[in-house]
């Protein structure tokens, strides 16, 4: 292995610098995993790692981005980059990976309870899941109170005039649909 070391602050420790003229990419970072055998599906071929010490002077690794082959099989090479972050001092938590195979942006793979959380320009929490409740909030906070919670005036539109807006009960047992017009206090 090799160690960089630079002791001066706010200066990079390593450029890698390309000047090449041309509009295609450089400098390439290539993390090569060259092994004598194949690599399997899944398995682990590189990461980026950042550490720190913690308050007791520990080296601790504070998140990762991690590649994988999904499948390695020639010509259907498909690949995943992980990204994990450390929680609560316990080992990293995966947060999100990108899949290729299927063209997946996947949050929370490890079923955690990790909640996602969209801010607009002027409101904080404006789309929020609630992992451990299950429910998604538009505009209602951080604690939706049923599976879809919309605050606010709500428009639906559609581009035919035959179906504006469906509801759908899932056998012939269950209770009939319906919609419930409330002013006050709701559940």
């Amino acid at each position: 292995s090799t160690t960089i070391k630079n002791s001066a602050s706010n200066t990079a420790t390593l450029i890698l610098e390309n000047t090449n003229a041309d509009a295609i990419d450089g400098p390439i970072l290539d993390l090569y995993r060259n092994d004598s055998a194949n690599s399997g599906d899944g398995d682990d071929i590189g990461a980026i790692v950042w550490s720190a010490n913690n308050d007791a002077g520990e080296k601790t690794n504070f998140g990762r981005i991690m590649m994988e082959p999904n499948d390695v099989s020639n010509g259907s090479e498909d690949g995943e980059m992980i990204f994990k972050l450390m929680q609560a001092g316990s080992d990293e938590q995966e947060y999100f990976r990108l899949r290729a195979g299927v063209r997946q942006f996947e949050i929370n793979a490890g079923l955690a309870d990790i909640d996602y959380v969209y801010n607009s320009d002027a409101t904080s929490n404006f789309f929020f899941i609630n992992a451990n409740t299950e429910r998604v909030g538009i505009n209602a906070g951080t604690s939706p109170n049923a599976l879809l919670h919309i605050g606010g005036t709500t428009y639906i539109q559609s581009a035919t005039a035959n179906q504006l807006l469906r509801i759908h009960a899932d056998t012939d047992s269950s209770p009939a649909p319906r919609i419930e017009l409330m002013r006050g206090a709701h559940d």
